[in-house]
């Protein structure tokens, strides 16, 4: 297992790497509303067990390699509470 941290964005690299699944995990700011708890933290764990961390851009939360994964309707999206991670994504 690895842990490996980004600012901003996934690299390319790992984000086409990703094939069948992903567990994935937000951190905000508190549990109410997004518009007011902001995104702060975003975890994935990939099939072998990869742990990617990932800060946010708190300027723009732009994020082009993320979004083609939580796109991509092949790779199944595991979580615990994925409603409030898909509204802070």
């Amino acid at each position: 297992m690895k842990i490996i941290k980004f600012k901003g964005d996934i690299n390319s690299e790992i984000a086409n790497s990703f094939k069948n699944s992903v567990a994935i995990d937000t951190e905000a700011t508190g549990l109410q509303i997004p518009e007011r708890d902001k995104l702060s933290l975003i975890q994935i764990c990939d099939e072998n067990e990869n742990v990617y961390i990932i800060q946010p851009n708190k300027n723009n939360f732009k994020a082009p390699n993320l979004v083609k994964v939580l796109e991509n309707n092949k790779i199944i999206k595991i979580g615990h509470f994925l409603r409030f991670d898909k509204n802070a994504l």
